[in-house]
């Protein structure tokens, strides 16, 4: 039985997939909008909305400078371990906690 949080969750999915304004978010604004008990549990949630092809997840490289999105992967593995950021004219190593935001979109 699903309980209120996830309803609340049943919302933002069918938010993003309707909704021409919000296209995706990132895991601190669902946690915001949905209210879960912990981080955890949001992120149990969302891998089991993903696996039943609810959602999906891209994998964004942050420039350092800009915090803009160099590049987008479908799969964590697929993120390279240096990336070039045409904003400073430099190729750095990803860090993942670091240089990668995990976004979510409807599937």
């Amino acid at each position: 039985m699903k309980g209120k949080w996830q309803k609340r969750l049943d919302d933002v999915i069918s938010e993003l997939k309707t909704s021409s304004a919000h296209r995706e978010y990132d895991l601190p604004s669902i946690f915001s909008l949905v209210g879960s008990p912990s981080e955890e549990d949001l992120i149990v949630e969302l891998t089991e909305r993903m696996q039943r092809g609810e959602l999906k997840a891209i994998y964004r490289v942050l420039s350092r400078e800009t915090k803009s999105g160099i590049d987008e992967f479908q799969r964590f593995e697929q993120v390279p371990s240096e990336i070039y950021d045409e904003n400073t004219d430099e190729t750095f190593r990803v860090v993942p906690h670091k240089d990668i935001e995990i976004v979510y979109q409807a599937a």
